[in-house]
């Protein structure tokens, strides 16, 4: 997760975004502090988008990738090997910004 925050924050700064990005912090001080200190003093609809982010965020915060047969089904079937995982991090990145205009804004 890290990892990949900071191959995000090194993008938007070469897309020219100068402001704080969030901090990526350990789940359990969302769950004993943010949550129960925070959260009752949100507005309504912030609740409910965070808690959404909370309940989905254990699927992100991976510290190992999941588990995969590739290799095995590429031998077997002659399938290309995977791409790069940083070119495909790239790549993605370079879609978002172009479909949400983000270097635009963020100049």
């Amino acid at each position: 997760m890290l990892a990949l925050h900071g191959v995000f924050q090194s993008y938007v700064r070469h897309c020219g975004y100068d402001r704080t990005l969030p901090k990526v912090v350990d789940p359990e001080v969302i769950d004993r502090l943010f949550i129960p200190v925070f959260m009752p003093s949100l507005p309504e609809g912030a609740r409910r988008r965070l808690k959404a982010l909370v309940d989905h965020a254990c699927y992100f915060n991976l510290s190992e990738p999941f588990p995969s047969n590739y290799d095995a089904l590429a031998t077997e079937f002659g399938l290309p090997p995977m791409p790069d995982r940083d070119a495909v991090i790239q790549a993605n990145l370079e879609y978002w910004a172009a479909e949400t205009r983000f270097k635009e804004r963020a100049a």
